[in-house]
């Protein structure tokens, strides 16, 4: 993905993590896999103790990584994205000029 096509803030956020591991080294985790998606699912405090998940992590991260779920690349795709800039229109208008004496009465006025 290139950054530059992102708003400034999601684009500098992008391109700091782009410059650590190259994108073939990316791994999606699944939201129902991520420890920090578990309080926004509903996990209430008292329950946090009994949360594997919230200590050790989805159990495929304890194998090698060679075992570990592969990643469908269209994920990182950056289409129908809400940090995307605008794309910028580019327009001119041009008038031809048959008459070339046109120009010499408004340079002479």
């Amino acid at each position: 993905m290139d950054a530059s096509r992102l708003k400034t803030f999601v684009s500098n956020c992008v391109a700091k993590i782009q410059s650590f591991p190259k994108p073939s080294q990316w791994r999606y985790l699944p939201s129902n896999e991520n420890p920090a998606d578990v309080k926004s699912r509903g996990l209430n405090p008292d329950q946090i103790s009994d949360c594997t998940l919230w200590f050790e992590g989805p159990k495929w991260l304890t194998l090698e990584p060679n075992f570990w779920p592969t990643t469908n690349s269209s994920i990182f795709k950056a289409d129908g994205m809400s940090e995307l800039k605008p794309p910028q229109v580019l327009a001119s208008i041009v008038e031809v000029v048959e008459n070339k004496h046109y120009f010499n009465e408004i340079i002479n006025k």
